[in-house]
């Protein structure tokens, strides 16, 4: 089973650029996180019998959220492993970090975003 969070947004001092991290912007963040077999075969219609959304939101945040990173990359590479961390019943994640500002008006209405697909060795 699939949950899928899509473009929470989240204030990061991103930017390989001082002025960027100087500044700071707001950053979209989506996730695909897979449960395990085990976890889906025991799903009732109870909060506690599967993921708290609520949790994933929060992992974010104490992440992401107001830290100052360099590259989009790493910021994916930092949840994706705080996530596969905090969430041991999850077979695998997929994080996506979207930047919508980018420097020199490079962008012109573009954006940039960069996504990793972490998965646990050993669960299904």
């Amino acid at each position: 089973m699939l949950i899928i969070l899509e473009k929470y947004p989240v204030f990061v001092k991103l930017g390989h650029f001082y002025r960027e991290r100087l500044v700071g912007q707001e950053i979209l963040v989506s996730l695909q996180v897979e449960l395990s077999t085990e976890m889906v075969n025991r799903l009732e219609d109870n909060l506690e019998g599967t993921l708290d959304y609520g949790q994933l939101f929060l992992a974010i945040d104490r992440e992401l959220r107001d830290q100052e990173i360099k590259l989009v990359e790493t910021a994916v590479l930092r949840l994706g492993r705080r996530i596969m961390n905090d969430f041991p019943e999850l077979i695998s994640v997929q994080v996506q970090v979207e930047k919508r500002v980018l420097p020199r008006a490079l962008n012109k209405g573009a954006t940039v975003a960069v996504q990793h697909h972490f998965v646990r060795k050993g669960l299904q």
